[in-house]
């Protein structure tokens, strides 16, 4: 019975809230609640399984440590390794919710290594064991910068050991990269992994368990040598939640949209019940706050249309400098939020633009079907109250249902961030 009743709600909501408020029972309304929970968790599950999340060794929170700790790095004897603090590269994320941060990814120094009448310098960050295999990072970035001598290198070697041994590595030449960079920066993206054929092996290392990471730099003739080194971690790897933990993610959602409901439910009726004794009306709490709660039924109709949108929704890659300030719009949706794309570094904008563009079905979907469910919920209010109170005139009762939705979004907002 209490299903029918939810089902009458969409085409004779008059005969139904009636029946309700001369015979009111919690049964419904709580057939609603856990309806909408379920549909809101299938449809945050199948949105979250197709937006990745690109993750980093170090993860960015302790990138910094990897290139401004001296105490990890090995290098030539002769070779004196120090911070600097007025050169290093300086890159700030957006870390959103529930921190709401500026975050210095890479701290506020670099590695210098200095050696005094010398054609090599040779430097070692030894790692834990870091997955470059099919499944894991396909990238080691690094930026360096050599202050002196102004002759480019004649070589310039990128070797990552394996399995904790000096007889097994993967070798690359990189001197190109250094031809004519001289007292600048030299960012660097070098592919990892099986499907790089640059690298050359010795011995028998294997991708998924790089250990260190050497650099060897030999000059024509001997000079004083000052290398700046940062920004070198691992990345290119990238994950959805559920892939971590879906669990959690299950739990995350039912909890969310539980408590998005029954705050939805109890401020709503609070505010219409407020409204309709300052209009002189009169009324009892529970009929009303039980017609409220088979009203949000509507809410059910927005839940199928948001799972039904993620069929449009394409795989999004957000990379680390996204990933860490993407949250959930006011109806649910995940985004970067616009209004931090200023601080974005040109690259890195162009693939949120891409990313916005990609999603842009999605969102347009997702954000009619919320503002017209909340309109038909409007209308739905003005029935019940009519149902209550038909003495009421039409500017009442619009009054009340406008005013009732427009304050309780607000307050979802600020209390759970959805609505």
């Amino acid at each position: 019975m209490f299903a029918t009743d939810t089902l009458k709600i969409f085409y004779s909501p008059r005969n139904v809230f009636k029946k309700i408020i001369e015979n009111p029972k919690y049964w419904g309304a709580l057939l609603v609640l856990l309806l909408f929970v379920g549909l809101q968790v299938l449809f945050d599950y199948s949105q979250q399984s197709k937006t990745y999340f690109e993750q980093t060794t170090p993860n960015v929170g302790l990138i910094y440590n990897w290139n401004s700790n001296a105490t990890l790095w090995n290098a030539k004897t002769g070779v004196n390794i120090s911070s600097n603090y007025d050169d290093f590269i300086n890159q700030t994320i957006y870390v959103g919710p529930p921190y709401y941060v500026y975050y210095s990814v890479f701290g506020n120094s670099s590695l210098q290594f200095d050696a005094t009448n010398s054609n090599f310098v040779s430097m070692t960050l030894e790692t834990p064991e870091v997955d470059c295999g099919p499944t894991g990072f396909q990238n080691l970035t690094l930026a360096i910068k050599i202050a002196q001598p102004q002759s480019a290198p004649q070589k310039v070697t990128l070797t990552l050991f394996t399995s904790n041994s000096n007889d097994s590595y993967f070798q690359q030449d990189l001197t190109s990269a250094f031809a004519g960079t001289h007292s600048s920066w030299n960012n660097l993206t070098i592919p990892v992994g099986s499907n790089t054929p640059l690298w050359q092996s010795v011995g028998n290392p294997g991708w998924r368990n790089v250990s260190a990471v050497k650099l060897d730099f030999e000059f024509p003739t001997s000079n004083n040598v000052t290398i700046n080194v940062g920004g070198l971690f691992f990345r290119s790897r990238y994950v959805t939640s559920p892939e971590i933990d879906s669990g959690t993610v299950l739990l995350n959602a039912a909890y969310t949209y539980g408590t998005q409901f029954i705050f939805e439910w109890i401020i709503l009726t609070a505010i219409v019940y407020i409204l309709i004794k300052l209009f002189k009306g009169a009324l009892i709490w529970k009929p009303l706050f039980i017609a409220i709660g088979s009203a949000l039924a509507v809410l059910l109709i927005r839940s199928i249309v948001f799972f039904a949108a993620t069929t449009v929704l394409p795989n999004v890659y957000y990379p680390y400098e996204l990933a860490y300030g993407v949250s959930y719009s006011l109806f649910g949706t995940m985004a970067y939020p616009a209004t931090q794309v200023s601080m974005l570094s040109a690259q890195t904008l162009a693939v949120y633009n891409h990313i916005t563009e990609a999603t842009l079905a999605f969102q347009a979907i997702t954000e009619f079907a919320a503002i017209a469910i909340y309109t038909w919920l409007g209308g739905l209010i003005m029935v019940i109250t009519n149902s209550l109170l038909p003495e009421f005139s039409l500017i009442k009762r619009m009054a009340v249902a406008v005013i009732g939705i427009v304050i309780t979004s607000l307050l979802l907002v600020i209390l759970i961030g959805v609505v």
